[in-house]
């Protein structure tokens, strides 16, 4: 019997461990970064013709930017899609790449920089295809200016370690803080029960 109920709690731990490492790998894939910054607009070409020429397929005119916390995802002239996400934000500037296709369905990126100055917005860097690099520009006069920080009176919070959920149609299994705690309350149950002597 003593035997039986050390197998018991052996796996009892085992399965719980299991759990909270399905939740913390899990959630890591379904949340972004909050940043300092919002760089969404409607950027057009630097030099008020295309924002990037020389690529397979019809060129790129203007970039419809949307940001959710580091996520970005835009829509160009010819209707395309690119997603992607940005790098450390620091002084309203920032790396970033997007990933996409052009309209001849060759893959591609824009990689570069990303910056604010108020209502303007900048990005700049290389158009990248399978047999091809061009150099893109885009400016924006929309863009939405950063707010100051909150004064919370000294007082700070922790909203999930500064993550935005930004996946509402993901298949992930994230169990809320009272689920999470019900389970962690079972097990604690169980094991007490294996750990009493025998009556």
């Amino acid at each position: 019997m003593k035997f039986l109920r050390i197998g018991l709690l052996a796996a009892s731990l085992t399965t719980l461990a299991m759990i909270h490492l399905a939740c913390e790998v899990d959630s890591s894939n379904t949340f972004s970064r909050d940043v300092a910054a919002d760089f969404s607009g409607h950027y057009t070409g630097c030099d008020g013709g295309a924002i990037v020429y020389g690529i397979s397929g019809n060129s790129i005119s203007s970039l419809n930017l949307r940001q959710s916390g580091d996520s970005l995802e835009a829509i160009d002239s010819n209707g395309g899609i690119w997603r992607g996400t940005l790098g450390e934000v620091q002084n309203n500037r920032s790396s970033f790449d997007m990933k996409g296709a052009t309209t001849a369905g060759a893959e591609a990126w824009f990689s570069g920089t990303i910056s604010t100055d108020g209502s303007k917005g900048r990005m700049s860097g290389t158009f990248i295809e399978g047999d091809r690099y061009r150099p893109f520009c885009a400016e924006a006069n929309d863009v939405t200016p950063p707010s100051p920080p909150p004064d919370n009176g000294g007082s700070s919070t922790n909203n999930h370690g500064g993550a935005t959920n930004t996946n509402s149609s993901s298949a992930s299994i994230i169990l809320p803080t009272s689920a999470a705690g019900n389970i962690a309350n079972g097990y604690a149950k169980i094991i007490q029960r294996l750990l009493e002597p025998a009556s």
